[in-house]
């Protein structure tokens, strides 16, 4: 799975000057934590010019085209063993554990508060890997114990405005028992740890647009942020550092050490971010290795076609609205709880209304503080997913 949300770090990049007046600024209350399927599309990065930085720069990646997509699902909420809100959503996942045939399943918790939206830690099942395949003995094995490693990652700093930079250092640890004959090792308590070096930096802000289906999205305010983390894995054994030759036995190196390095497309509204370019071990963010843009409550530039969905027979009237407030209708097939966004022309949600009901929905909306201008209005259901939108003129 590609990493979305899961922790970056940035390369330290000040800029002289901060245009705070004039530029996005991400904050605790425009930051939500939603539940919900995150989908992206994936770019060949072949196609792709370097991001330019600086102070209200025009982005525009609308003409690229994914050639595969990403899916990544956070779970509903949750009260978790790190953090005391009820808010935090999670999100599962497998991961290498200690050999090239050995994945763990775990849960991780993201949640935020008044510092940021941050990884807050994992949660793991008991399982167990067998070893026999290494030195041809039954009884080598794995066993990884239930348990919880409570770690704070953050993943957008609060307020986050152009030139602004945090560093951070972190553990990350994980338990497991290790049996091997041929060593002498029977359930012998062993901890993975990594060490995490952390730097991220807001290097610009400005607009981006991104590919919606034959046409491009609008101009999004974003920030880019840079993110650059330098990771160190060592393994213990009996309390003491495991040998490097029994490690080597696995493929292991002690003391590994990876650099990653990624630019994040933030906008207001959205702990997802809109466009994703990744340098991998590039600290010098000029060579890439992948990159992908999110494909959820993108809307097209004002003027064309915004994306309809028929499939729910949704209808807004009156449209062009002078009022307070309007009235749609579509067609809900269960009863589970959907809700319905609308968005100004810059892709900001300013208004939310909860659906409940099955059959055809008859509903007015509350419209009261918009200007004269267009808008657009999104139907999700119960797992965030957009199932109907169009388009709404507003004139008072």
């Amino acid at each position: 799975m590609k990493k979305i949300l899961l922790v970056g770090a940035f390369m330290l990049l000040i800029l002289s000057r901060i245009c705070a007046q004039s530029a996005i600024t991400l904050t605790e209350n425009n930051v939500p934590i939603l539940p919900g399927p995150f989908h992206y599309s994936v770019v060949n990065p072949k196609l792709l010019t370097l991001p330019k930085t600086g102070s209200n720069i025009k982005w525009d990646y609308s003409n690229i085209k994914g050639d595969s997509s990403v899916t990544q699902l956070f779970l509903s909420h949750y009260n978790t063993p790190f953090t005391n809100s009820a808010t935090a959503i999670a999100d599962t996942g497998k991961h290498e554990f200690l050999t090239s045939n050995s994945n763990f399943s775990e849960v991780g918790f993201y949640d935020k508060d008044t510092k940021g939206f941050f990884f807050a830690g994992n949660y793991v099942k008991a399982q167990y890997f067998s070893l026999a395949s290494y030195f041809n003995n039954a009884s080598d094995n794995i066993t990884i114990p239930q348990q919880n490693d409570s770690v704070r990652l953050n993943i957008i700093h609060f307020p986050a405005t152009s030139g602004t930079c945090d560093r951070y250092k972190v553990t990350k640890s994980l338990d497991f028992l290790w049996t091997v004959n041929s060593a002498g090792l029977n359930n012998a308590p062993s901890i993975k740890r990594t060490f995490y070096n952390v730097v991220d930096t807001v290097t610009s802000w400005g607009t981006l647009r991104v590919p919606v289906g034959i046409a491009k999205s609008i101009a999004y305010p974003v920030l880019l942020i840079r993110h650059k983390v330098i990771a160190i894995d060592s393994y213990y054994v009996n309390n003491v550092a495991a040998s490097k030759y029994f490690l080597i036995a696995f493929g292991i190196t002690q003391g590994k050490k990876t650099v990653d390095c990624d630019e994040y497309f933030y906008r207001v509204g959205h702990q997802n971010p809109l466009f994703t370019v990744e340098f991998g071990g590039d600290t010098t963010f000029t060579t890439f290795k992948d990159a992908l843009y999110s494909t959820d409550s993108t809307q097209q530039q004002a003027g064309l076609e915004a994306q309809n969905s028929d499939d729910h027979n949704f209808t807004l009237y009156p449209n062009p609205a002078n009022g307070s407030q309007i009235n749609c209708s579509f067609t809900k097939e269960d009863n589970s709880p959907w809700k319905i966004l609308i968005f100004n022309s810059i892709g900001q949600a300013f208004k939310s209304q909860s659906v409940e009901g099955i059959g055809k929905i008859n509903m007015s909306l509350d419209i009261s503080g918009t200007k004269t201008g267009l808008y657009f209005v999104n139907v999700f259901d119960e797992n965030g997913i957009p199932v109907a939108s169009t388009r709404l003129s507003v004139i008072h």
